[in-house]
């Protein structure tokens, strides 16, 4: 038994030590506004060019946008083609009216009465409902946009970076609450918004749900320090969380890295990580997914939870989630819909672990952004993940070199 865990342990630790990033991040230009809105309207021409294909494979001839109907504050009826029913088509036309997921619906009430009342019976009874060409319309993306979300994930990484380390961080100063208007600033001199604001905390026991205990700490060393933020820019978003460790200067024993227990609570949030992205499989709804990852990982003697989501136009995009926060083991609707290649993935996740040191369950919290691979049917982080805690050692700041201007 003993052997066979060893075994375990040695082909973990190798598994877990490829993706981490061998150097530090740089902050990336992304183009101007100028450049930015031609690149945007090439990427807005190429969706579009994509439509007849996505109305062929849903066996539709035609696609009624329902805000194209009201944009412009007229009466809704002047803004029906008066020709409809002579193009009327050998195969249903596709009107998006899906009750639960706003990515999916497409007509509020006033407009489909208007629809009702102008096609009459006869062409409304053509009309289908295929919430998924709406789904896979915003979720899939363009091949361009790759690099420029690259760029983008890197700059995240150097925020994350600068932000947890000596020269942002006083231990014993510097409370999270500092530390998240920094990286508010910081994304500014960077021409980046956020949809999804800093959170930073000291990550302690926390049974509550979402679990923010620790968010208006002073940090100390010794804490272990979260982060979770999303940028915005060229019309993409990020969602990204990673982990921290304050080093322990003072004492008999300093310490030079993070406690081997910590080592271990983040080994096993990668671990999932794998198992996840080795069972999202293209067709496989949410909810399938989510209940192979779960057995698997229970298999594997590891407590946590999944709750990954489509990500691009918005911080949680147009598709299959697998898992939420709160429903750990299904989600209604949204986990129902299948997982859909060609497009960008946040792997959310945490993991459980004991911190005999801290006598405390901790939760291990990551999360990354994943793009599939056509030529090899399977999904890549877009800059590695997280497999060593960014470390802030007081003692760097102390030593800084000082430079004299003549």
């Amino acid at each position: 038994m003993k052997s066979d865990l060893a075994l375990f342990t040695l082909w973990f630790g190798l598994v877990t030590a490829q993706l981490h990033p061998s150097q530090p991040a740089e902050y990336q230009r992304l183009p101007s506004l100028r450049e930015t809105a031609c690149i945007q309207d090439s990427w807005k021409n190429e969706r579009i060019s994509k439509i007849p294909s996505l109305l062929k494979k849903y066996n539709l001839d035609a696609w009624l946008v329902g805000p194209l109907f009201n944009q412009t504050g007229l009466d809704p009826k002047n803004k029906i083609p008066p020709d409809v029913p002579e193009r009327a088509c050998r195969r249903p036309c596709l009107v998006v009216y899906q009750k639960f997921d706003g990515l999916r619906s497409g007509l509020h009430v006033g407009e489909l009465a208007v629809l009702e009342e102008e096609l009459g019976e006869r062409w409304m009874s053509r009309t289908v409902n295929e919430p998924m060409l709406a789904v896979e319309y915003v979720a899939t993306r363009v091949d361009t946009q790759l690099p420029h979300y690259q760029k983008m994930q890197e700059n995240v990484w150097a925020l994350i970076e600068e932000g947890f380390s000596h020269e942002t961080v006083t231990p014993g100063k510097t409370t999270t609450e500092d530390l998240e208007w920094w990286f508010r600033e910081k994304m500014q001199t960077l021409n980046v918004t956020t949809w999804n604001q800093p959170r930073i905390s000291v990550i302690v026991e926390d049974h509550t749900i979402p679990g923010w205990k620790g968010t208006s700490s002073v940090i100390q060393e010794g804490d272990l320090l979260h982060i979770d933020f999303g940028i915005t820019a060229m019309g993409l978003n990020t969602d990204t969380q990673h982990m921290a460790y304050v080093l322990r200067t003072d004492g008999p024993n300093p310490e030079n890295d993070a406690p081997h227990s910590l080592k271990e609570g983040l080994r096993k949030s990668n671990r999932m990580q794998d198992v996840l992205l080795e069972n999202m499989e293209a067709g496989l709804t949410g909810n399938e997914v989510l209940r192979k990852c779960m057995d698997q990982i229970k298999s594997e003697g590891i407590e946590g939870h999944f709750y990954s989501h489509p990500i691009g136009d918005w911080g949680h995009d147009a598709g299959a989630v697998i898992g939420f926060v709160n429903l750990p083991a299904e989600v209604t609707i949204l986990g129902e819909l299948p997982i859909l290649p060609n497009t960008y993935y946040s792997i959310e996740l945490h993991a459980y672990h004991f911190i005999p040191e801290m006598n405390q369950t901790l939760r291990f919290r990551q999360e990354e952004n994943a793009y599939w691979v056509a030529e090899t049917g399977k999904w890549k982080f877009f800059r590695g993940r997280q497999e060593k805690f960014h470390l802030i050692d007081a003692r760097k700041k102390a030593f800084a070199p000082l430079v004299i201007q003549g």
